[in-house]
């Protein structure tokens, strides 16, 4: 007879069943991946032909670079062009750089311009790698999403270098222009109307945070350390959740996501963004800039007129790169490779600053930490798609503590960052070249201990390596461990392993980390921190911060002149050339680097525009 609807499937018809299902699903995503290619075909920002001239022609699409384009062609009557080397990750189907677990993955990739250094003496004649981002949106496409203004007292100093007009509260007026905040703590520093303000930017913390970074957050008080709620506000010192740039659907709140999204591209007939495409030098007549010379990712040459500015915001190397190569830069060199010299500035590509940091790990009893090796488990991605929330969602560092390691200085000089992340291979951590002889634990906690512009920084130099637009710059940062850097990294290290393994009754920890680190034993029994065991374990394990600054100051530093006026950012001895991006910032910042670019940016449009400052009338 006929079988009942009720009847239960044999096992094949259950297979059979199962079978069509996936056949399904995989057909569908082919399908879906085939219109999207042709949509990327018909769309691609690389293949958007040039026009012969624009207003302002910015260079660089990173994170300063997206600001100002958004700001300058928001009236529409000023044509303004982006030229950005890397891709467009909207033109990749389930692009990775929008998922924030997949950070790690990031650099080293086709997303990371990798530049290599030269062996580093002061670390143990190590070759370091540096990222930066070769996408549209810059490195704010491959960072840790991590938001973080400098410190009040970084300004300060900037003002008193010779950086008119820096003040820090200036610079909060810039900062709050960009940012859409989601912190529930009020604060004239955020400029909140309720919960939020208006800003493209969005700021909230790392939620749903692991519970293993909740209990870092609050265990600061087990050895001295208080919470501090908004490190962004009045005061930067203490034990926080961390403030990232996520969307609330759970994606990458990237520069080019924030300002120039697909949406403001189509609205806004006048601004054209070229990707994949390289500038090779500022055409000049005379001393004025009045265009740029590209190559198109076929190799064809353009010359593109700006009736107006070009704007420079190629990034701490790109930019002092592009200005040696159009002749200005430092006499001796640049005879030195046969490039005429147009205008005698010694500081461009000197100054070369970043900071350092020790990844420390310590080892847990059990799994409790992410791991990026395993993102594909069905709830977490039908979690994160449906919610935005879950494991793909985070950034890996979800708490942090700005700390003193010694009591009489004004700001704190070391940064803590928690890390709960897992499945500690060689392929996870390829992007950040984790010496294999601290990488011990497969379940572990990561802290990143990294110093804040300490008094005597590593000071290096961006230089050309060669005429021809494809040769690599030679990066050497000159990194060095003085006594001051030994005696902070030593100290905060012991508080980090304190912070985790202390008996106080409050110390969540104590019974989910063994106390096992990636610190060797024999430094342990050092008192010194000044101790050859020390010099010689931290010289050999040392990670670069990645928050290259300082090659376009804009002050004096040293025996150098400022290479831009620090009220305009335009460049000295040339006309309608400016520089907007990190490398006019004379030293490495209390903070990161993407919250500075984007308030540079700010700043850097409301000057073309002429807009007045904050609390200066306009004359």
């Amino acid at each position: 007879g006929i079988r009942s609807r009720y009847h239960p499937h044999t096992m094949f018809e259950e297979l059979y069943y199962l079978a069509t299902v996936v056949v399904f699903f995989i057909v569908a995503f082919f399908v879906c991946k085939f219109a999207w290619s042709i949509w990327v075909s018909l769309t691609t920002l690389s293949k958007t032909p040039l026009a012969k001239a624009y207003d302002y022609i910015i260079v660089g699409g990173g994170t300063a670079g997206c600001v100002l384009a958004n700001r300058l062609s928001a009236s529409g009557d000023a044509q303004v062009l982006v030229v950005e080397a890397g891709h467009d990750d909207n033109e990749t189907f389930l692009s990775k750089v929008r998922i924030p677990i997949f950070t790690w993955h990031l650099m080293r990739m086709g997303t990371d311009w990798g530049f290599e250094t030269p062996p580093q003496p002061g670390l143990a004649d190590r070759e370091i790698t540096m990222s930066a981002g070769k996408i549209l949106g810059g490195t704010s496409c491959i960072s840790w999403m991590t938001y973080m203004r400098p410190n009040k007292a970084d300004f300060d100093k900037w003002e008193e270098m010779g950086c008119k007009g820096w003040d820090h509260k200036t610079a909060v007026h810039y900062f709050k222009k960009s940012e859409c905040s989601f912190l529930a703590e009020r604060s004239e520093y955020h400029d909140q109307d309720n919960t939020s303000s208006t800003g493209p930017v969005p700021v909230t913390l790392a939620l749903p945070p692991n519970p293993l970074a909740m209990y870092w957050a609050f265990t600061g008080d087990n050895v001295g350390i208080k919470r501090n709620l908004d490190y962004n506000g009045p005061s930067q010192e203490g034990c926080a959740l961390t403030q990232v740039n996520v969307f609330m659907n759970g994606s990458r709140a990237s520069s080019n996501a924030c300002f120039i999204p697909p949406s403001v591209l189509r609205k806004r007939k006048n601004l054209h963004v070229k990707t994949e495409a390289n500038v090779t030098s500022v055409a000049f007549e005379g001393k004025k800039a009045v265009g740029i010379i590209l190559k198109d990712n076929k190799g064809k040459e353009h010359i593109i007129v700006a009736r107006k500015e070009v704007i420079l915001c190629a990034g701490a190397v790109g930019t002092p790169k592009l200005l040696m190569r159009s002749g200005i830069g430092p006499e001796e060199h640049l005879q030195q490779l046969d490039i005429p010299v147009l205008y005698k500035s010694p500081g461009v590509g000197s100054n070369l600053c970043d900071g350092l940091m020790y990844p420390l790990f310590v080892q847990t009893r059990r799994a409790l930490t992410y791991d990026p090796r395993n993102v594909w488990k069905m709830k977490d991605v039908v979690r994160y798609f449906m919610k935005g929330s879950g494991p793909m969602r985070t950034n890996f560092l979800e708490s942090l503590a700005f700390i003193k390691t010694n009591k009489g200085r004004k700001k704190p000089d070391v940064l803590l960052q928690f890390s709960c992340a897992g499945g500690f291979d060689p392929t996870f951590f390829y992007g950040l070249d984790v010496p294999k002889h601290i990488r011990r634990y497969r379940e572990a906690v990561v802290i990143f201990v990294t110093l804040l512009n300490p008094p005597t920084p590593s000071t290096g130099s961006v230089r050309l390596s060669g005429t021809a637009s494809s040769d690599k710059p030679i990066v050497d940062p000159a990194y060095r461990l003085d006594e001051t850097s030994l005696r902070a990294f030593v100290s905060a290290i012991r508080t980090a392993v304190k912070m985790v393994t202390t008996t106080e009754p409050e110390n969540r920890f104590k019974t989910l980390v063994s106390g096992a680190n990636s610190v060797p034993q024999v430094c342990w029994d050092e008192e010194d921190p000044l101790s050859a065991t020390w010099r010689e374990h931290l010289e050999k394990s040392v990670l670069p911060s990645q928050m290259m600054v300082g090659t376009c100051s804009m002050c004096p530093v040293g025996p150098n002149e400022a290479v831009v006026d620090p009220e305009t950012l335009k460049v000295n001895g040339v006309d309608q050339l400016r520089v907007a991006d990190c490398s006019i910032i004379p030293s490495v910042a209390s903070g990161g680097t993407n919250a500075t670019a984007m308030m540079i940016g700010e700043r850097a449009a409301d000057n073309v525009l002429g807009v007045a400052k904050p609390n200066k009338k306009k004359k």
